[in-house]
C-alpha cells in the first residue's frame, strides 16, 4: 500500500527459463497501480531514478519489517520452507538484491 492507502504491486519481469542471476539483472522493473480496477503499468528504465527510488523504499522496509533470523536465511538464499507471508517477504527480497546489484547503495 502507499502513503495514501492505494495498493500496487512491483516485480522484475522475466522469461521464467532463466537461471541465470546477470540475466534476471537485466530483466525490467515494473509498477502497476490500481490493480483491481483500471491497471496502470510503468516500466521505469533500468538503472534508472525511479529504480533507486523502489530500491531506497525497499531497504528501509526490509529493515523495519523483517526480523534478523529471517533476514540471515533470505541473505544466505536459504527459502526452503517458506511459506505464507515469509514467501512474500523472500520474494521481496530478491527484487531488492537485483536492484542493489543494478544500484549499489
Amino acid at each position: 500500500m502507499d502513503k495514501d492507502g492505494h495498493e500496487f504491486h512491483f516485480g522484475v519481469r522475466g522469461d521464467g527459463v532463466s537461471d541465470s542471476e546477470s540475466d534476471r539483472e537485466s530483466f525490467p522493473l515494473f509498477y502497476i497501480r490500481n490493480p483491481e480496477l483500471v491497471p496502470y503499468v510503468y516500466w521505469p528504465s533500468i538503472g534508472g531514478p525511479d529504480e533507486r527510488k523502489l530500491l531506497r523504499l525497499l531497504a528501509g522496509w526490509l529493515q523495519r519489517n523483517v526480523e534478523p533470523e529471517l533476514k540471515e536465511k533470505l541473505e544466505q538464499n536459504d527459502v526452503e520452507g517458506l511459506s505464507g507471508p515469509e514467501k512474500n517477504v523472500a520474494a521481496v527480497y530478491k527484487i531488492y538484491q537485483i536492484l542493489m546489484s543494478r544500484h549499489r547503495l
